[in-house]
């Protein structure tokens, strides 16, 4: 039986496993990680140094948290077709003045 004194003082080699979360990332999750993507979108994609920073930052794994930058990469691409296509849809609908030969 294990005396009162090893009970009350810690091994020094006893590391506490870190907490993730579980369930569905909310919407700041969300949020956090597709700021990240739109802002690396436009130099580089997404390090795996980002990665393990936002795995550490929003305590979840690191196949949920790439899992979420697919899904964010894939929603920025899409919204930035939408876009382009509103602009070409507003250019072509625009009257232009006629040429002067």
């Amino acid at each position: 039986m294990a005396s009162s004194r090893t009970l009350l003082n810690k091994d020094p080699n006893y590391k506490k496993k870190p907490f993730k979360k579980t369930g569905a990332p909310s919407k700041m999750d969300k949020a956090l990680v597709a700021q990240v993507v739109s802002v690396e979108a436009q130099t580089m994609p997404v390090s795996t140094e980002q990665i393990t920073a936002l795995t550490k930052v929003l305590s979840r794994s690191r196949a949920s948290i790439k899992k979420m930058v697919e899904e964010a990469r894939e929603e920025f691409v899409e919204s930035a077709r939408s876009l382009l296509n509103r602009l070409a849809n507003m250019f072509k609908s625009t009257k232009r003045p006629p040429s002067r030969p």
